[in-house]
Parts: structure tokens; C-alpha cells; sequence
């Protein structure tokens, strides 16, 4: 198959496909690392990759060069292909990669391709979006399916959104129309530490990939990273006593809308529908003082540029703003998507949130 390189077809029967990208379908890196845990879980190795060469602006998505021993080797963005079993006997194929910059009917094709080969029946994609939520907050997720009878059987209502999409937008429709039963789930991350893994987010599309699957899994790993998440998260609030006005604010409005989400899942989706208008409009500004700055790359990733906001991108254009008197939430328009503010003036440089990664 063009594009795609195989180190081995193992012949499968009724498989569940899974994938994640990172970039702009990943706020808090929670769809990849879910992908990533599931992966590791059920021991998936390696049977394809997908040249980049096709799919890439090495200009935007740099390779990384490493030294092993005396000899200089790259690493090229790669999106890979793995298989594993479940703990009830069905075949699992995960594709974790990076968001292709070029040619996204082909990458598709090429995906569907690579899950006919692999005797898939079922697709699942994972995203996450940033929203207005308390970072103590349940976690929301979000399901989405243009097949009527997978929306009927997981009493998920129709979306009506219309606008800009990302990959996984666009793997959903090819693999619907290719006659696979295809789905997706979506988690809820907080905006003001959207950009820095949220462990917790992760949790809750594990935790939801399984209740769909119908498997059981303990992941108690990522359970103690999502209650470390919350302490050290909570310790930055409690430091900063804007932060923490703003915070409070948040968990306020949350806690007076969960039951409205209960018996109104449509504002979830609203949620999400919100979070892809302004991301096209992130979008085309961070395009434009890219191509003025010639860039800018997430510190320690090869995930780069206008695909993906970093810290490097807020720190010159977003700012946190308190929310007017009696006005509820803070506009989305004015929070930040990677940053926690160091007050709420908007003349006063934004701090970064560090996390440090549970090994």
C-alpha cells in the first residue's frame, strides 16, 4: 500500500481501531496519552508506520536530530501503527501519531486502507477540547457519530454543528462512509492549563473507551497521576490569589450547570462546537506571526507551530481577563489556551504552568 510501511500484517478478525493525534485535536495531550496507555496496556507492538514524507511541513513539524553513540541519527514525525489483544480475545489497533499537515484525504484513505487490511470493524478517534471547567471539576466526555444506529444504542444526540475540523472530524466521515461503524470521544479540559498534560483527562477517556468496549480495566497508574495532577493544579491556584478568585469562579458556574449537562447533553456539545470556531480563529492569527516570526516549537516536542498553541504564541496575544461584575464566566474569548495569568491585568506577562511528569 502506498504510503504505508509494513513490518508485518498479522491477520486479524472484527478489530477495534484506535487513534490519536497530537496538535489541535489534543488539549492537555489527554487524547494521545489515553491512546498511548491503552496501548501499553494490552502490549501492542509495532506492524506499520506512515511515511511522513507526504503528510508533513518539516519546515512546521521539524525532525529531531539525537546522537546514538558515536553516530547522528533523525527522528522524522511519525505516525504509527500497533496491535495487541484485549483481555476478552479481540484484536486492538492503535494509530497514535501527530496531526498530518498535508494531503488529509489521502492520510484518510490511507487509514482506511490500513484498517481493511487489518480486518477492523470498528473505529474509535479520541480528541479533547479546551472549555470553561474547574480543574476539580468532573471530567466531561463527549460522544459523536455520524452513524444513526451507534447514536441510538449510546443515546448520543446528533450534532448540528457546522464549521472548521480537525483530522479526527475528518477520519469520522471517511470511515463512516467506508462502512465502518465509526464513533467519537471527546474530554473537557480546563483553558487555563490546557496545554500542559492533564493526566485526568486522559483518565476519563480511558475510563470511557472501555465502558464502550465493555472490558474492565483498573488503569490505577493513571489514577494516581490524575490526584497528583490535582494537588500540584491546586497548590498553583492557592498561590496566586487571582488564580484563585478566577478558579473559584469557574467551579461556581460548574457546579450549578452539572445537572444541567445530565439532562442536557446538547450543551457539551455546544461546548465543543465553540471550541472549533475559536480555534480557527486562533488559527489564522497564529498564522500570520508565525510566517512574521518564523515560528515557534513547544519546548522538548517536535510538535510545532500553528498546528498546535504553545506557551511561546500566548505570551505575545493572550492574556487572562477577570470577568466583568455579574457577567458569570469569564469570556472564552480572553483565556488563555496554555498560560495561567500572574494577575488580571491584561499589561502583566502571563506565567507558565509546569508540571512535572510521574515517571
Amino acid at each position: 500500500m502506498e504510503h504505508v510501511e509494513w513490518s508485518e500484517q498479522p491477520d486479524l478478525n472484527n478489530a477495534i481501531l484506535l487513534a490519536a493525534f497530537t496538535g489541535w485535536n489534543d488539549a492537555g495531550d489527554a487524547a494521545t496519552e489515553a491512546v498511548g496507555y491503552l496501548s501499553r496496556r494490552y502490549e501492542c507492538r509495532r506492524v506499520a508506520t506512515i511515511d511522513p514524507e507526504y503528510f508533513y511541513d518539516f519546515a512546521s513539524v521539524r525532525p529531531n536530530v539525537r546522537l546514538e553513540g558515536d553516530e547522528r541519527r533523525i527522528d522524522w514525525p511519525v505516525n504509527e501503527v500497533r496491535v495487541g489483544e484485549l483481555d476478552d480475545g479481540r484484536p486492538l489497533i492503535t494509530v497514535l501519531g501527530i496531526e498530518p499537515r498535508l494531503r488529509w484525504r489521502t492520510f484518510s484513505e490511507a487509514l482506511v486502507t490500513i484498517a481493511g487490511q487489518l480486518s477492523a470493524k470498528t473505529v474509535v478517534t479520541l480528541g479533547a477540547l479546551l472549555t470553561d471547567t474547574h480543574h476539580q471539576a468532573p471530567v466531561d466526555v463527549i460522544g459523536a457519530s455520524n452513524n444513526e444506529v451507534i447514536n441510538l444504542e449510546l443515546a448520543l444526540p446528533p450534532t448540528q454543528y457546522e464549521g472548521p475540523t480537525g483530522i479526527i472530524g475528518v477520519l469520522n466521515d471517511t470511515f463512516h462512509r467506508a462502512n465502518f461503524d465509526s464513533l467519537s470521544f471527546w474530554a473537557a479540559v480546563p483553558s487555563y492549563i490546557g496545554h500542559n498534560p492533564s493526566p485526568k483527562a486522559a483518565l476519563a477517556l480511558v475510563q470511557r473507551v472501555v465502558d464502550f468496549l465493555d472490558i474492565p480495566l483498573g488503569a490505577t497508574d493513571l489514577q494516581i497521576a490524575a490526584a497528583s495532577y490535582d494537588r500540584q493544579i491546586n497548590e498553583l491556584v492557592d498561590s496566586d490569589p487571582n488564580l484563585a478568585e478566577y478558579a473559584q469562579q469557574l467551579l461556581d458556574d460548574t457546579d450549578e450547570e452539572f445537572n444541567d449537562l445530565e439532562d442536557n447533553p446538547q450543551a457539551m456539545i455546544d461546548e465543543l462546537e465553540q471550541f472549533l470556531r475559536q480555534q480557527d480563529e486562533w488559527l489564522s492569527r497564529t498564522y500570520c506571526w508565525s510566517t512574521s516570526s518564523q515560528g515557534f516549537e513547544r519546548s522538548g516536542s517536535n510538535r510545532t507551530s500553528f498546528g498546535e498553541p504553545s506557551i511561546a504564541a500566548n505570551a505575545s496575544s493572550t492574556q487572562l481577563s477577570k470577568p466583568a461584575s455579574g457577567s458569570g464566566r469569564a469570556s472564552r474569548a480572553n483565556q488563555p489556551q496554555s498560560i495561567v495569568s500572574s494577575g488580571w491585568d491584561r499589561s502583566s506577562p502571563p506565567m507558565a504552568l509546569q508540571w512535572k511528569t510521574i515517571e
